[in-house]
């Protein structure tokens, strides 16, 4: 009966020492790919700074590339458009976007991505910004509101579908301001109901 309790022990000490290693192993290779992840992100960011400096229009493809830009002192006189591409596992809800507010000449941010809110909140009220693009999502009710802050917006355009609600907001918020709205709940259901009748 003794030997048969040793070898139970045995066995989940080894079990245990087994568990540990292969934990080890994982945490290794979690902090190897996150260490690999920020090298592209400081590399992406370096890019971005060098096509700052030659070009108007940046592309953020993570959120290193604005505190990069607006540490650069050609960037902030140069980039004229941002386009904003990042990815859910790229995003961080408390990165700080405030430095966007020294690109002095900043006339246009294009959204490709859902996280257009946080963005506005630290551009809110740049004299600058004259255009503003949603392509996936556009702020929600209460983000219409940031809009407005823009003192020389002139043009908002939206590539998903407008609810009726998020029109009359956006005509009663910014009142002057072109909208270009692709395509409407109005419009899309004609487009259902046009295709089903066939």
């Amino acid at each position: 009966m003794t030997s048969k309790w040793l070898w139970w022990g045995i066995g989940c000490a080894l079990f245990v020492v087994a568990a540990l290693a292969i934990r080890s192993g994982c945490e290794h290779a979690r902090q190897e790919a996150l260490a690999k992840a920020k090298a592209r992100e400081l590399q992406s960011a370096q890019e971005a700074v060098e096509e700052g400096r030659a070009s108007q229009d940046v592309y953020v493809s993570c959120q290193e590339i604005i505190p990069a830009i607006a540490a650069d002192e050609a960037c902030c006189k140069n980039i004229q458009s941002l386009y904003f591409w990042l990815l859910d596992m790229d995003y961080d809800p408390n990165f700080d976007y405030s430095p966007i507010q020294k690109l002095e000449n900043l006339r246009e941010i294009h959204f490709y991505c859902t996280y257009s809110e946080d963005v506005l909140k630290a551009a809110e009220g740049m004299e600058s910004i004259e255009e503003l693009g949603f392509e996936l999502s556009g702020p929600s009710l209460e983000g219409i509101d940031l809009l407005a802050s823009f003192p020389n917006l002139k043009k908002v355009t939206f590539e998903q579908v407008m609810s009726r609600e998020e029109i009359d907001k956006l005509e009663a918020t910014l009142p002057g301001v072109e909208l270009g709205i692709t395509a409407t709940e109005e419009s899309e259901a004609a487009i259902r109901d046009a295709a089903s009748s066939r």
